[in-house]
């Protein structure tokens, strides 16, 4: 890819090789997580590597979010006119060797590693989460659920279940005869 045919940059401006400077594309050579760091190397300059890169997140403060591009992963990266010694990741891309998961500008996926995706499509307002392994909710006041369930499993509760007012662990059967009869309805 060649930034000046991307961006446009005009020959004799001077400005052409400090602009194809500040802004490059590579593929991530290695990861720091505990930093949230990358490196990366540049083909066009036979395989430099950069200096440790930050990786541009949407938040680091009051709402945080983590999320770093694998080793071989294309990125474009910023850097300032000086060089590539201080610079930033601010993104990946697909190219036609890597292509998006899906192709609809109503949703909103991600698809991991393990095969585990997370979809909204807002053209149906379906929200949907494939699991591979376990999901696991926690929290400390209760979840409400408003709308149908539909379980296709088992259900396991180690507390009560309790049903139109009516307690499986503690409701009582009127009406019942010793020896082989059958109960009613819960009451």
């Amino acid at each position: 890819m060649d930034i000046k045919s991307v961006f446009g940059a005009r020959k004799g401006s001077g400005k052409d090789e400090t602009f194809q400077n500040m802004i490059r594309y590579g593929k991530v050579s290695s990861v720091n997580p505990k930093l949230h760091t990358v490196r990366v190397a540049f083909a066009d300059k036979s395989g430099v590597v950069s200096h440790s890169l930050p990786v541009l997140v949407s938040g680091t403060l009051k709402n945080k979010h983590y999320h770093l591009p694998d080793v071989d992963e294309d990125v474009l990266c910023l850097f300032l006119p000086n060089g590539i010694q201080r610079g930033f990741v601010i993104g990946s891309f697909y190219n036609v060797n890597n292509s998006p998961p899906v192709s609809s500008a109503d949703k909103e996926h991600v698809t991991f590693s393990d095969g585990t995706s997370v979809e909204y499509d807002r053209s149906s307002s379906t929200m949907t989460i494939d699991c591979v392994g376990t999901i696991n909710i926690t929290a400390a006041s209760g979840v409400a659920i408003a709308g149908n369930v539909t379980v296709t499993g088992s259900i396991t509760a180690s507390g009560d279940v309790t049903a139109g007012g009516i307690s499986l662990k503690s409701h009582v059967h009127s009406g019942v005869e010793a020896g082989g009869s059958i109960t009613g309805g819960p009451q």
